[in-house]
């Protein structure tokens, strides 16, 4: 009797192939999450970069009052503001509260130089707050802050 090897004989490519294609696609996997995790640690750690900025700004930044001077014929109010600390603010990014209501609409000028607009306020530098508001007599409260968050506050009489 005759055996018939022929069905043992055929050899094809099935197990390479089939292997093959598993690698490729675990290496597209492995890519895509590669790129993904580079990512995500970059927008972390630029995220992290704009914290650290935020923060060393916050301790950098440091204002005080000098003077508050109300003229009652004119109903302006003029704030000094010193800028006491290391940063540089522009004069758009300050807030302005008396007696505790928000005040946006407000003339930034040099001390020295009531005529001349400040827009960036730089260290040492002295800036004069202008409002035309009208207040009665009394004692009032003026809190001026800062795009970090730092304040300074103090009250006058009229």
């Amino acid at each position: 009797m005759l055996i018939n090897n022929n069905t043992q004989n055929k050899k094809g490519f099935g197990g390479t192939v089939s292997t093959l294609i598993m690698f490729i696609a675990i290496m597209t996997v492995t890519t895509g999450l590669v790129i993904t995790f580079v990512n995500y640690v970059k927008s972390t750690e630029d995220s992290f970069l704009v914290q650290e900025k935020l923060s060393t700004n916050k301790i950098k930044t440091s204002i005080t009052i000098s003077n508050i001077y109300y003229n009652t014929s004119s109903q302006n109010l003029y704030v000094y503001v010193k800028n006491i600390g290391e940063t540089k603010m522009y004069t758009k990014n300050l807030d302005i509260f008396i007696n505790n209501a928000f005040y946006n609409d407000f003339n930034s000028s040099y001390a020295d130089n009531l005529s001349k607009p400040m827009i960036l306020f730089e260290p040492q530098n002295t800036l004069t707050i202008i409002k035309n508001i009208n207040l009665g007599s009394g004692t009032h409260e003026v809190r001026v802050n800062t795009e970090y968050g730092n304040a300074a506050s103090d009250s006058f009489n009229i």
